[in-house]
């Protein structure tokens, strides 16, 4: 384990491959936590680094790293999948469901007075 400071390090596995992980104090719990945060060489030394301040400064305002990319990551699926067709075609089966039922009940209703009324041939 190489350590980078401000809880930065690459940890390097007995396999040879390293990885960058970034440990810091949960806000609310206050509890040790570790975020990987990639492989090395494919994330560079700077662009670790540039995670860190980030995570610090989110941790400054007493947010969690780990929860804010979560949060990033459930706002940019919930953007894909609430498109203006999605919602539309969502919207067309909810509408044609409750109108078929809607359309039977009617028939129902209205064959029940065709009956009740005596029009039996």
């Amino acid at each position: 384990m190489l350590y980078n400071g401000d809880g930065f390090e690459l940890l390097i596995k007995s396999s040879g491959s390293k990885i960058w992980q970034f440990r810091y104090n949960r806000p609310v719990t206050k509890k040790r936590a570790k975020k990987s945060i990639g492989p090395y060489p494919p994330v560079r030394l700077a662009d670790a680094r540039n995670y860190r301040t980030e995570s610090r400064s989110l941790l400054v305002k007493h947010i969690d790293p780990r929860d804010h990319q979560q949060e990033l990551l459930h706002s940019s699926l919930e953007a894909k999948t609430n498109t203006f067709q999605l919602v539309a075609e969502r919207w067309w089966n909810v509408k044609s469901e409750r109108d078929r039922e809607l359309c039977q009940r009617y028939l129902a209703l209205s064959l029940k007075r065709c009956l009740s009324c005596g029009w039996r041939h």
